[in-house]
């Protein structure tokens, strides 16, 4: 799907019909997968990049066995203001080069200005411009932390303000990029946006398309077991939606486990997105470093987990 038609469908969905009160419309099964840029850029270092290296020692040997597994995007992890744009740039060429789709994920810049593009961004537009990309890509953000001395208040006036420069920058230069803002865990000193009217609140003040939002559901999943919400996305955000974070709930309460069983909450979550007509990738993000077991445990983990997401959208 194009930039246009990607628009042209969000607003046609945008009425909050669902999909099964349409007629004509086609399932979509793109299954994604996120991996961190140092990994991806052969920039590894840290215990957790250095496990990707153990399971899959070259990144293309990586990207072959996950597209044989049914993977379709790869979601470039870790993005922050920190990170050089050429290496942005330098994942999305290993990615295109194995036949597969690119999004990002990462934090949203701080004190941005408005009509100025991050400059994060800006290099990778353009490596994606000179290889012929034409459709839309999701671009998922964190909220602001609430960090001292800023109170709850201040954190979500300041992520408006900062997700709504990025959104108009982009919208202004017709940018490939969609802003997809994340319900995250509900944590002390953690972003701002636990919660579906929160997530929704704050795209509302933001008040401008195209803004799309990121169902995470084992966020969601971690947060409805600490009462912090109800367990499922309302229509309102859920027909907003155009990216996922799939993950499960570990038994010590960690997040982004494997995927070991195909019925539960996660499907429930897939079916209440896929009711409300959501086309994108239905992306898993796993850590396999919180994982117990032997290196190749986690990577026959993480096989299944590829293996049981596609059973649930079958």
């Amino acid at each position: 799907m194009d930039k246009e038609g990607f628009i042209l469908w969000k607003e046609k969905n945008g009425k909050g019909e669902s999909a099964k009160a349409k007629e004509g419309v086609t399932r979509v099964k793109k299954i994604g997968f996120t991996l961190p840029i140092n990994y991806l850029t052969d920039n590894a270092s840290s215990p957790s990049d250095l496990l990707w290296i153990e399971m899959f020692p070259t990144v293309p040997a990586c990207l072959a066995y996950l597209g044989d597994q049914g993977v379709r995007s790869i979601e470039i992890n870790e993005l922050t203001d920190t990170i050089k744009p050429e290496l942005v740039s330098d994942a999305i060429a290993v990615i295109l080069d194995a036949g597969l789709q690119v999004t990002l994920h990462g934090w949203l810049p701080m004190d941005t200005s408005p009509g100025e593009v991050p400059e994060l961004f800006v290099a990778p537009e353009r490596a994606l411009r000179d290889r012929n990309i034409t459709q839309a890509i999701p671009v998922t953000l964190h909220g602001h932390h609430v960090i001292e001395p800023l109170d709850q208040d201040q954190a979500t006036a300041m992520t408006v303000r900062d997700l709504g420069n990025v959104v108009s920058s982009f919208a202004d230069r017709r940018s490939l990029f969609i802003p997809t803002l994340e319900i995250c865990r509900a944590k002390k000193g953690g972003p701002v946006g636990v919660t579906y009217d929160e997530v929704v609140d704050i795209a509302d003040k933001v008040g401008r398309a195209p803004l799309g939002l990121c169902w995470d559901v084992g966020h969601s999943q971690v947060n409805y077991r600490n009462d912090v919400h109800p367990p499922f996305a309302h229509s309102e955000f859920a027909r907003r939606a155009i990216h996922t974070h799939i993950h499960d709930i570990m038994p010590d309460g960690r997040t982004h486990g494997p995927l070991l069983k195909t019925e539960g909450y996660i499907k429930q979550c897939l079916d209440i997105l896929r009711e409300n007509g959501y086309q994108g990738a239905y992306n898993l993000e796993l850590y396999p470093i919180r994982w117990p077991g032997t290196t190749q445990d986690r990577k026959d983990a993480l096989t299944s987990s590829i293996k049981n997401l596609s059973i649930m959208l079958d």
